[in-house]
Order: structure tokens, then C-alpha cells, then sequence
């Protein structure tokens, strides 16, 4: 791979994966020079539900101080859709979602690379209903921020979400949680 020089352009108008909702309108271009790989503007569809646009970069590949850098945006679906795409059976109904993210990171191993993470990530999640399973299987943060929205929760079935934010912001891979959420129940 060192060695790699040229480009690789994909078009792909429906991929099937076995067992989920086909890739629809992949398109992209990989780059390969030497020891850097880099993914420009790779874009495709699940399901035809949304699209995901990912830029990415490889860099010194063979040195001790590997580099990588994601940029991506998910979005035009719902929190509905995504949970069928994932074969939830929690009940959700509507939650128009985007989500962004940027990341840089370093290293010299898949372990390495999240513990120097750099960036943030961004999670929107317009009006909705949620399944109260969906809120218990969030664990006590999810849990936590939903109950002091709503302390009736746990006498409903459904939680009503009229918005939700998350700003997730990175620092040599730990996430700082301050004044990160904003619920509006």
C-alpha cells in the first residue's frame, strides 16, 4: 500500500448487504499517494432514507505518528428510520435527525487513535415520541437528562420530544460534558 499511487472512483447505484437496508448512490473518489489515502466527498443513501456525506484522511500510514481526519453529516431521515435500519423494535415516531461530526486523531494503532481524538460531534433531533424502552436503554445519562426534563416519565409509555441537541466536543479523546445537552420535553 505504501507504494500507491492513483485514484479509485466508486459508483454505485444500489449496494446489498445481507441482512440490512441497501447502500443506495454510493459515489466517491479515493486517492492514493504513497502513504496517504484520502476519501473526497463520499456520499450515499440507506435505504433511500437520508444521505451521508464522509471526508477522510490517512496520512503517514508507515511512520509512529499516523494521522486521521473525518469530517461527515447524516441527514434528511428521522430518529423512525434509523431505528428500523438498526432493527430496533423500540416504538419512535417522527425525530427529524442530523448528525456532523469532524474528528482528528493520531497514532500508531485502532487503540491509540480514539485516545487522542480531537473535534466534536453534533447530534439534532427534531419533535418526535420515543418508546420509554428507547430511554431506559440509554443508560443513566440518557436516562438522567430525560428525567429531569420530564419526572412523569416513568408513569408513560412515551416520552413527547419536541427538540433535542447534543454538542459532543472532543479533547485527546475524552468528551468534556458541559452544558453539552438541551432538551425540550
Amino acid at each position: 500500500m505504501p507504494q500507491a499511487k492513483g485514484t479509485l472512483s466508486v459508483d454505485i447505484d444500489e449496494l446489498g448487504i445481507s441482512g440490512q437496508l441497501p447502500v443506495t448512490g454510493l459515489k466517491g473518489k479515493f486517492v492514493f499517494n504513497g502513504s496517504n489515502i484520502g476519501v473526497s466527498a463520499l456520499r450515499f443513501g440507506v435505504g433511500n432514507k437520508g444521505a451521508v456525506e464522509i471526508q477522510e484522511n490517512l496520512s503517514e500510514l508507515q511512520s509512529a505518528n499516523s494521522t486521521v481526519s473525518l469530517k461527515g453529516i447524516a441527514q434528511g431521515f428521522t430518529l423512525e428510520q434509523l431505528m428500523d435500519i438498526l432493527g430496533s423494535s423500540a416504538k419512535v415516531k417522527g425525530g427529524a435527525t442530523e448528525i456532523a461530526l469532524n474528528l482528528r486523531s493520531s497514532g500508531i494503532s485502532l487503540h491509540q487513535l480514539p485516545g487522542k481524538a480531537n473535534g466534536a460531534v453534533r447530534i439534532a433531533i427534531a419533535e418526535g415520541v420515543l418508546d420509554a424502552s428507547i430511554v431506559n436503554a440509554g443508560g443513566d445519562l440518557l436516562s438522567t437528562v430525560v428525567n429531569a426534563v420530564n419526572p412523569m416519565r416513568k408513569r408513560a409509555d412515551q416520552t413527547t420530544l419536541e427538540c433535542a441537541v447534543a454538542y459532543l466536543p472532543l479533547n485527546n479523546g475524552e468528551i468534556i460534558l458541559n452544558n453539552s445537552f438541551g432538551v425540550v420535553h
